[in-house]
């Protein structure tokens, strides 16, 4: 069974993770977002650019690749952002269609 590993974090954050990512070859998607979190006075300094990073990974792998996020994010402090985890009903690789 796979789950989809999602976290939304600092942008000055990003290279570290994925640097890790990829040294233990574990592929991921990310998508620039904007966002704002619990402490808002809705001004447009209060969205904040942000990076999303989506993991599909076999549910044995899941703890591991939520540690090394957690582990790359200074958390504790007010927007450092979050960290999910989904099932996923279905899971296709086009490379494994015949």
């Amino acid at each position: 069974m796979h789950k989809m590993i999602m976290a939304v974090i600092r942008r000055a954050l990003f290279d570290k993770l994925t640097a890790e990512f990829e040294e233990r070859r574990i592929p991921f998607t990310c998508t620039s977002v904007k966002g704002f979190g619990k402490e808002v006075r809705l001004y447009h300094d209060d969205i904040h650019d942000r990076v999303k990073i989506e993991i599909i990974a076999e549910e044995k792998d899941v703890e591991g690749i939520k540690e090394i996020i957690i582990s790359n994010v200074n958390h504790g402090t007010t927007g450092a952002g979050i960290l999910a985890v989904y099932s996923i009903d279905e899971f296709v690789e086009f490379s494994e269609l015949k």
